[in-house]
């Protein structure tokens, strides 16, 4: 240590030990401090936020809880006839005689009934206007003196929360929810009560998730007893009370946070929130040791590091001043030499240690560097030459690949192995509805109509294969729903061979498939129409002959037979109604297959729709069918046959009503949407099947008894015909829905 001393004390190495102390060590123990104040401040400012958002959503949920029991018990008061009958009977009594309480024996069952229906209630009661209890679905927890004061007073003006009741059993820790029961004559009857088990609430403001170790929330009451929290129900503290500075600020109703000392006279780290409609707070808090020991770790490892560099920064002066600086400073004045160009001055070190071998090395390295510079300026020349066509190349190159993928009517996509979009051309763009920008870096996998199991079927074929041509996947769209799309496949390979993406080129095959379908059913109808007309033909002639042929009869029998012309009269009828049916279906034949080509003029469709249903009230009041309509204001504009638009809708009125049961309610609409006219028709009924649902509009297709099959098939024509959609929303039991889709004319200016 002696040697070290002369080393440390004077020249160079006192400066050294000067730098290293003011420079370095004390920077970095300023630095360090800073550091960690920042970051404490920061943890303190996180854990804040956290709790803050903690509490929040606890609180949310907390008054969720309590509207949810106020909505529970308003809705078990409202309408039970059997609540207010008894307690009609009950005030012919006197309130302190038997028969009143007995008047009350036959509704605790009722009462019983309700409460098993919701798993949360502990208990039913009923309160008479005097406070007292005079009915419980549990009559061994009837307490007579039940409800006085201010509260009896709140629970008669309306639904209000009451204090949280402690019972003996920590299981029945009740939250007490009470609505008045009104009269007629709007006087308070009575008071419908219900205890709620707070457990309820102690799932919701106890949940630690994100709490940490030390952290815990809990509600308390305005007296600070704690109703539920991460020591609440079940874990000994039902009615514990909660006294500290925070707590009694927060029930003062200002919502504070900090660091402050809980009730333990522990420091915390916490934040609150006061719930002013029924005078609770909800508190979440952690200890702060806890929340600060990521920056105490920090401190004392900052400190350790410190004086470790420290402590190698001296070893590394000593070395330096012991015995290098020299040396170095010969070989510094060299160096700034060549920096300057003079590489043939050489270094003279005549030391045979690595300093002189480091010198022999540096003159050598001078030579070398000399000969290379002029070189480089040789090559420098023809490199700048070639780069600069080498980048015009390029530039070219990837400007027609990028116009050739953008140009492009087809999607092309690129992703990685992983399935992140790397590319989204704009034929891509066009046919998904995504703009580029929505789709590049994100899961591919997301937009397959089957999920990821479907993704991961295709993924695995195209490793299979490495190409796949023509196969066909549903795409979820942006605005169109799910379409069809043909997709050719290959795996991209970098210059090792390696793959390192997926190539995808599809086709959009929604409108081909579309028209394929569109012209089978064209063709379908086509024939189906040729034969009703010819089956329609061959009946209507045979027909008119019975009719008239029936009419003949009926004369000659009612002439001969006067005894029994009454009888004879009905079964002749009977045969004239057949007749008359038989050729409706043969008309409903005849037009469906010579449906002529419609005369669109410009109509108003509510117009023809209020007339049809004008001319189809009676037959709808005839079967006790209400109507109820919500016609869009003002005239809605559409090129219509209007002869042919009553005939679709009126098939549509048809069908409701023969949907519907007698006294149900048959809704029609029309409106204007997005340059649509809309019009509704909406029925009662039971509803229709899925198995069902692809078959109505196929001719001769009818689930009714008497039906033709015709109605929908020929609704469907004439709506096909106005350029227009129809489709139908059902399901079992729900009744079904039609909607036809018409062009709105807008008139040009």
């Amino acid at each position: 240590m002696a040697s070290l001393r002369p080393v440390f004390l004077r020249g160079i190495g006192r400066k050294v030990l000067l730098w290293l102390t003011f420079f370095s060590l004390v920077p970095l123990l300023v630095s360090s401090v800073r550091s960690y104040q920042h970051y404490r401040e920061a943890i303190k400012v996180a854990v804040l936020e956290h709790l803050t958002s903690v509490v929040n959503m606890k609180k949310n949920a907390v008054l969720k809880f309590i509207e949810y029991s106020k909505f529970t018990v308003e809705s078990m008061a409202e309408g039970d006839q059997q609540l207010f009958d008894t307690i009609a009977r009950a005030e012919g009594y006197p309130r302190d005689s038997d028969a009143y309480y007995e008047a009350f024996n036959n509704l605790s069952p009722h009462l019983a009934v309700k409460k098993r229906d919701n798993k949360n209630l502990l208990e039913l009661f009923v309160i008479n206007p005097d406070g007292k209890e005079v009915c419980s679905s549990d009559p061994g927890h009837m307490d007579h003196t039940f409800l006085e004061g201010t509260f009896l007073e709140k629970a008669k003006a309306g639904t209000t929360v009451l204090p949280v009741r402690e019972e003996k059993d920590l299981e029945r820790v009740a939250l007490i929810v009470a609505t008045p029961l009104i009269g007629d004559e709007g006087r308070v009857l009575g008071i419908l009560g219900l205890k709620i088990n707070v457990k309820e609430l102690q799932s919701i403001v106890g949940d630690r998730t994100g709490m940490r170790e030390t952290g815990q929330s809990y509600l308390v009451n305005s007296s600070g007893q704690v109703i539920a929290g991460a020591l609440g129900v079940g874990e000994g503290s039902a009615g514990q009370f909660r006294r500290s500075d925070n707590v009694a600020q927060c029930l003062s109703g200002l919502n504070v946070s900090g660091i402050y000392q809980n009730h333990e006279g522990v420091d915390v780290v916490g934040a609150c929130r006061w719930i002013p409609d029924l005078g609770w707070g909800l508190l979440a808090e952690i200890e702060a040791e806890e929340a600060f020991a990521p920056a105490a770790l920090m401190r004392d490892r900052t400190i350790l590091l410190a004086m470790v560099i420290y402590a190698a920064a001296l070893l590394a002066a000593f070395i330096i001043t012991h015995g290098i600086v020299g040396p170095l400073n010969v070989l510094l004045r060299a160096a700034r030499r060549m920096g300057k160009g003079a590489f043939d001055e050489g270094i003279d070190i005549l030391l045979k240690d690595e300093f002189g071998e480091l010198a022999v090395e540096f003159n050598a390295m001078a030579k070398n560097l000399k000969r290379s510079r002029e070189e480089c300026e040789k090559w420098n020349l023809t490199l700048a030459e070639e780069v600069e066509k080498r980048t015009q190349e390029l530039n070219s190159s990837e400007e027609r690949y990028l116009n050739l993928i953008e140009s492009s009517v087809d999607a092309i996509i690129v992703s990685d192995l992983h399935g992140v979009v790397t590319l989204f051309n704009r034929g891509a763009e066009e046919i998904l509805g995504y703009e580029a920008e929505e789709v590049l870096g994100k899961r591919f996998h997301d937009y397959y109509a089957g999920g990821v199991e479907e993704a991961a079927k295709f993924t695995k074929l195209l490793y299979e294969k490495e190409r796949v041509q023509n196969y066909e996947v549903l795409l979820k769209t942006k605005n169109r729903g799910v379409i069809t799309l043909s997709v050719s496949s290959s795996l991209l390979k970098d210059r090792q061979g390696n793959y390192s993406g997926i190539l995808g080129v599809g086709k959009d095959m929604t409108a081909r498939r579309e028209l394929q379908k569109q012209l089978m059913q064209a063709e379908r109808l086509a024939t189906i129409g040729r034969m009703s007309s010819q089956v329609a033909h061959e009946i209507r002639n045979p027909l008119s002959s019975i009719s008239l042929h029936v009419e003949l009869l009926e004369e000659e029998i009612l002439e001969r037979m006067q005894i029994r012309g009454q009888e004879v009269a009905e079964i002749l009828n009977a045969i004239h109604r057949e007749i008359k049916r038989l050729y409706e279906i043969t008309e409903d034949y005849l037009q469906f297959a010579r449906l002529p080509k419609p005369e669109l003029e410009v109509g108003d469709v509510n117009g023809v729709f209020a007339a049809l249903l004008d001319f189809y009230s009676e037959e709808l009041a005839s079967r006790n069918l209400t109507v109820r309509k919500d016609f869009a204001s003002g005239k809605l504009a559409a090129l219509v046959d209007e002869s042919q638009l009553r005939r679709a809708i009126l098939n549509l009125l048809k069908n409701a009503a023969d949907a519907s049961n007698p006294g149900g309610e048959i809704q029609v609409k029309t409106e204007n949407n997005d340059g649509h006219v809309e019009i509704v028709v909406c029925d009662s009924g039971g509803g229709i099947s899925e198995a069902d649902m692809d078959k109505i509009f196929e001719p001769f297709y009818s689930t009714k008894e008497m039906g033709t099959g015709l109605g929908l098939p020929l609704t469907e024509q004439i709506v096909r015909e106005h350029h227009g959609t129809i489709h139908c929303e059902s399901k079992l039991g729900e009744g079904s829905r039609f909607v036809i889709s018409l062009p709105q004319y807008i008139e040009r200016q």
